[in-house]
Parts: structure tokens; sequence; C-alpha cells
């Protein structure tokens, strides 16, 4: 009987301690699951906030990107505006050196004309003078010959006037001599020698006369020819001043449209040059915004994959966090559980040495308790 009473107790405790013992090593493991949920949640909101950084450090790329890539665009878009008006410069040199040439060709041509009129005037002066100083020899020859023959008229004058009085006399002789005869023949033979004498000089006198007239004419001619001579020399000294003054003044144009039409060949030169380097730098900036545009599409393509990886660890948070409240609820109630249990093995530590007390020794984790033997049966 008295080992029944004690044993029936004892395994009533141990029925109740196993689960109790059960319940401890259960709540053991849970904490160390929850433990583990804990860093792996840890880990998980590291790698979160890692991926928000990416996100955020490629979403300060795509916008230093973007920002680049405006620049660029605006910058490419002045270029080709820029690569437009040296077009449009570039023609209108072009235009103002074809006018240039053809005005400075013109221009030539005037020239030539004007040097070739300044020929033909200065051959007409030539031609005028040499004809004037023809016409002074001529008049000085004709001077010459007027004197001469003015001389001439004079003596035959003086012939006239002295045959005239021979005449007169041998006319008074022959009146007083009328009544002589045969000294009357004589005279009257010599009067007609006179008479006839006298009609000869008068004859000469009259071509002396027309000889005058003539040279007199002839000189009043040359006079007038001398003094159209004159007055064409004049002219054509003025016109060969004002052909040479054209002459000069078209010599300087022609030097000023020379020196704007280098000046034009050289900034049509300039503006070729700046603008196959407008086309080399809109060739460069566009290849540039290529890449900027490719490079761009890849940082949308990794910020999609980071949003998207991102997404899935939101995913896996809410998870492990729905997992880990779980697991905190259970470790909760298994705590309560362990509470309860350390109180029984309290109560049992606090037993007389015997079976009750091994049984705490067993939920203690100790050694095994030792084999119950059976008494001896009393005599």
């Amino acid at each position: 009987m008295i080992i029944r009473k004690l044993v029936l107790p004892s395994v009533c405790l141990i029925l109740v301690a196993l689960p109790l013992g059960v319940f401890v090593k259960m709540s053991g493991t849970q904490t160390a699951v929850a433990a583990a949920g804990d860093d792996k949640a840890k880990n998980l909101e590291k790698q979160l906030a890692d991926a928000k950084k990416q996100i955020q450090l490629l979403t300060d790329e795509k916008k230093k990107l973007a920002d680049a890539l405006t620049k660029e665009t605006k910058l490419t878009t002045t270029l080709q505006k820029q690569l437009a008006d040296a077009n449009k410069q570039n023609k209108t040199l072009l235009g103002d050196n074809k006018k240039l040439a053809a005005s400075a060709k013109t221009l030539a041509d005037t020239a030539k004309a004007l040097d070739d009129n300044l020929k033909k005037a200065q051959k007409s002066l030539t031609d005028a003078e040499k004809n004037n100083k023809a016409l002074a020899e001529e008049k000085t020859k004709l001077a010459v010959t007027a004197a001469t023959e003015q001389k001439k008229y004079k003596a035959l004058e003086k012939v006239l006037a002295a045959t005239n009085k021979k005449y007169e006399i041998l006319a008074d002789e022959n009146k007083k001599l009328v009544p002589l005869g045969p000294q009357n023949k004589k005279l009257a033979a010599l009067a007609d020698l006179r008479a006839k004498e006298l009609d000869a000089n008068r004859k000469l006198l009259d071509e002396a006369i027309k000889a005058n007239k003539t040279l007199a004419t002839e000189k009043s001619k040359l006079d007038k020819a001398r003094i159209d001579d004159l007055k064409q020399i004049t002219g054509l000294k003025k016109s060969l001043a004002a052909e040479q003054k054209k002459t000069t003044f078209l010599a300087a144009e022609g030097k000023k449209l020379q020196g704007k039409l280098d000046a034009t060949v050289v900034d049509l030169g300039k503006t070729t040059k700046a603008l196959q380097a407008e086309k080399a730098q809109t060739t460069r900036l566009t290849g540039e915004k290529t890449k900027l545009q490719a490079t761009l599409a890849e940082c949308e393509k990794n910020l999609t994959s980071t949003q998207e990886a991102l997404e899935a660890a939101d995913a896996q948070i809410a998870q492990d966090t729905a997992r880990i409240q779980t697991l905190r609820k259970s470790l909760t109630a298994a705590n309560r559980r362990a509470q309860d249990a350390e109180q029984l093995v309290a109560i049992l530590q606090n037993q007389p040495r015997g079976p009750l007390a091994s049984i705490a020794q067993m939920l203690r984790g100790g050694c095994h308790p030792p084999r119950v033997t059976r008494a001896p049966v009393c005599p």
C-alpha cells in the first residue's frame, strides 16, 4: 500500500511534467526560429533600404541623364539654328559674291570702254594738234606769199601810176602835136604802145588784186579752220580730262570693289569652315545624344528591374512579417506555458528527496531518474 501511494502520485506528476518539458523545449526552438525570422526580416529590411537607395541613385542618375539630354537637345537645337543661319549667311555671301563679281565685270567692261574712248580722244587730239600745226604752217606760208604778192601789188601800182602818168603826158603831147603830121604818127604809135603797156599793167594789177583776194579768202578760211581746230582741241582736252577723271574714279571704284570681293571671298572661306565645324559639332552632339538616349533607356530598364525587385522584396517582407507575427504569437503562448512549467519545476524542487526530486531534475534536463526497484515483500 505504501509503495502504491508513493508510485501513483509520481506517475501522475510524470504524466503532467512530460508535456511541460516538451513545451519548454518547443519554446526554445520557437525562440530560435523567431530570432532567425527577425534576422531575415532585418536582412530583408536592409536589402529593401539598399534597394531604395539604389532606386534613388538610379532616379538621380535618370534625372541627371534627362537634364543632360535636355541640355544636349537644346544645344543641338541651337547648333542646328546656327547651322541654318550659317547656311543662310553662306548663301547670302555667295549671292553677294556673284553680284560683286558681276559688278566687277561690268566695271571692268566700262573701264575698258572708257579706256578705248580715252585712246580715241587722245588720237583725235593728236590728229587735231597735227592738223592745227599744219594749218599754222600753211597760214605762215600764205602770210609769206601774201606779203610777197602785196609787194608785187604795190610795185605794180607804182608801175601803173607811172604808166598812167606817161600815158597822160603822151596824150597831152599828142593833142599838141596833131598838126605836125609825121611826128604825130610817131607819137601816136608811141601812145598806142604806152596804152598797150598800160592795159597789160592793168591786167597784171587785176590779176594781182584777184590773187590778193584769193589769198585773203584762203587766209580767212585758214583762220576760221584754225579757230575751229582750237575749239575742237579745247573740247577734246575737256573730254579727255573728263575721261581721265572717269577712268581714275572707275579705277578707284574697281579697287574698292576688288577689296570687297576679296573680303567676301575671305568671309566665304571663314563661313564655310565654320559651317563644316558646325556640321561636325552637330554630328558629334547627335552621336552623344544617341548614346545618352541609349544610357537613359538602360537606366529606365535597370530602374524597372529594380522596381520589380523592390516590389518582390516588399511582398516577401510582407509574407515574412506575417510569419514572424505568427511565430511571435506562438512564442508568447509557449513562454506562458514555459513559465507554468518553471513554476511546477520550482514546486517539485521544493519537495524532499525522492521520486519527485528526480522528476524535477529530469524536467530541468538532468540525468535520467533511477530505476524504481521493487521493494521486498514483508514476511
